[in-house]
């Protein structure tokens, strides 16, 4: 399909020259452009040569460093130059042109744009680029420590990740099934899915209560059925607690809880 260059497509996020790529997708042939490969997966390593380390560096995506600086840095560290800014930075200062303050800026930006590259080799490969970019964008360089510390953040603040995703990841690393987390994000998703794939603008208590336990737990005993079916009705008053969920009184036989989700709101009926 190519001689020399290749025109690569997609959602392909934090990329910089010098880089090296492996990408997965298909062969496409485009009416306007011709052939072209459409990406679905892209596997990134920093540059570890003295060549690649100077294109990537050359092309400014560190800070205070140029093309020029980026050649006498290379020149004199070689192969051990991103080792040698991330760390010990002060080395730097042996290079003519750069001060003890622009080598601190240096270090602390590589290290910063190193830390992006793990975060989106780990988003990447749990989410797709798409939504790894957004993860990226909206956490920076703590988004693997944001996850790990609660994965059901996730489904709540993406769409395009679904509860069984975060529950997956939460497992994996430890949470407990009846865990406060993964009630409370269990309810809040089981909600918002009821309302958008059925369009019910009300659910009465004793068909949701139920119904959560049973996508939250499977199958059960009966006593055991009932002990997930309290907690998740204390779980639903510490929401109202944090205001994720409302309750209101409406009359004397019915209560409404309403879950509230970027100006969306869904409503129990409490018969």
């Amino acid at each position: 399909y190519f001689d020399k260059f290749v025109t690569v497509v997609g959602i392909l996020p934090l990329l910089y020259e010098g880089e090296r790529c492996r990408f997965v997708g298909k062969w496409e042939n485009n009416n306007e452009f011709g052939i072209q490969f459409a990406v679905e997966a892209c596997e990134r390593e920093f540059p570890t040569d003295s060549e690649s380390i100077y294109r990537y560096l050359s092309s400014g995506v560190i800070k205070k460093i140029g093309p020029v600086l980026a050649k006498r840095i290379v020149d004199r560290f070689g192969d051990q130059t991103l080792e040698v800014m991330s760390n010990n930075p002060m080395w730097l200062c042996e290079i003519k042109g750069i001060s003890k303050k622009a080598a601190e800026i240096i270090g602390e930006d590589y290290k910063e744009k190193y830390e992006l590259h793990k975060v989106m080799i780990y988003c990447n490969s749990l989410f797709g680029a798409d939504i790894a970019s957004k993860i990226c964008s909206k956490y920076g360089a703590v988004a693997i420590q944001v996850i790990e510390n609660n994965p059901y953040c996730l489904c709540e603040e993406f769409r395009g990740i679904s509860f069984s995703v975060a529950d997956k990841i939460a497992l994996n690393h430890g949470y407990e099934t009846s865990s406060k987390e993964r009630l409370e994000a269990g309810i809040c998703y089981y909600l918002q899915f009821s309302m958008n794939e059925h369009g019910h603008c009300f659910i009465p208590k004793n068909v949701f209560i139920p119904l959560a336990v049973s996508r939250l737990f499977g199958e059960l005993g009966y006593e055991e059925h009932d002990n997930m079916c309290l907690k998740i009705e204390k779980t639903l008053h510490q929401l109202a607690d944090f205001k994720k969920v409302s309750i209101f009184k409406i009359d004397e036989t019915c209560i409404i809880w309403a879950v509230f989700r970027s100006n969306i709101f869904f409503h129990i009926i409490i018969l």
